[in-house]
């Protein structure tokens, strides 16, 4: 996690990178940020993972990502709620990354 500033003509915007990686054991929850800039999901296992930008849990129907597989929300599309992943079988191992104004 760090601290970053992007200035501009006396502008100053503080903004917080935070990885969060986990071992998931049931259903990942990544919460709600106003304020997320960014938002970048990444399935560094072999097995396939479910994954939802709003307040529903995944099911096997919802968008996956497969083994190595990630996804980068685009920046127009930038979830504020909470993010919920799941996997498919066994105990993936999953990183996500989000930026957002402090």
């Amino acid at each position: 996690m760090g601290i970053r500033q992007k200035g501009s003509v006396g502008v100053t915007t503080n903004e917080t990178t935070a990885d969060t990686t986990a071992t998931l054991a049931g259903t990942l929850k990544n919460a709600a940020n106003a304020k997320r800039l960014s938002l970048h999901i990444h399935n560094t296992s072999a097995i396939t993972l479910y994954y939802r930008l709003d307040s529903t849990l995944p099911t096997s129907a919802s968008a996956f990502l497969v083994g190595g597989d990630w996804y980068e929300a685009p920046d127009n599309a930038i979830p504020a709620g909470s993010i919920h992943i799941l996997a498919a079988s066994g105990t993936p191992t999953v990183t996500i990354r989000t930026t957002g104004g402090v």
